[in-house]
Parts: structure tokens; C-alpha cells; sequence
């Protein structure tokens, strides 16, 4: 049996990694009226496989964009933020819709 194989980490700013996600769901958000607000930690660089975080990042967008698809929201909003947290980078995906209950938080997020 042969050893598990290494997925490579390199290093990458994350508002670089977070605008190769943008660049792909832009389209449909500017086709569905969906505003866009980024937080990202300035300068931040992160050591990640970065083909698996833009996935993780990508998937949690378009469940943010499906569930803003039918909102009445006047405005609709999908909010990403990165923060480095001691030794953690936490990516977070938010929507301003309510959600299936109005105390539901509409927010996912990720930590690697």
C-alpha cells in the first residue's frame, strides 16, 4: 500500500485567492442584482492548497447567491471576510437574507 499523497501548500495572499472566486461567480451576481462586500485582513497571506479553499470558498458564495435568488431584500448583499485568528485563518460567507427563521443566521464559514 502505498503512502497517502501530499496535497501542496503554497503561499497566497487572500484577497488574491478570494478574487479567483469572485472572478467566477461575478456574473451571476451582477445577472441576479447581488452586491458584493469583501473584509479582508490587508496584506493577510495565507500557506493553503489553494484549488481546495477557492472550492470551499466557491460553494459557500453559491449557496449564498441561491438562497438571495427569490429574496424580497431590497438590497441583497453577500459579505466575505478573512481574518487570521492566532494561528487559523477563518474564511466566512454571509448573506443578508432571513433565512428559513428570522433568528437564523445565514453565515458559513470555514477555518483552516
Amino acid at each position: 500500500m502505498q503512502p497517502p499523497i501530499k496535497k501542496r501548500k503554497y503561499f497566497i495572499q487572500g484577497e488574491t485567492l478570494i478574487n479567483k472566486v469572485l472572478d467566477i461567480v461575478k456574473p451571476e451576481l451582477k445577472a441576479k442584482n447581488i452586491q458584493i462586500q469583501l473584509r479582508v485582513e490587508n496584506g493577510l497571506v495565507i500557506k493553503v492548497n489553494p484549488a481546495e479553499i477557492e472550492q470551499a470558498i466557491l460553494n459557500l458564495a453559491n449557496n449564498a447567491v441561491q438562497a438571495l435568488a427569490n429574496s424580497t431584500a431590497l438590497e441583497r448583499r453577500i459579505t466575505i471576510e478573512v481574518n487570521k485568528t492566532d494561528k487559523l485563518v477563518q474564511f466566512s460567507v454571509s448573506d443578508n437574507d432571513t433565512g428559513v427563521f428570522p433568528l437564523n443566521s445565514n453565515r458559513s464559514s470555514l477555518s483552516c
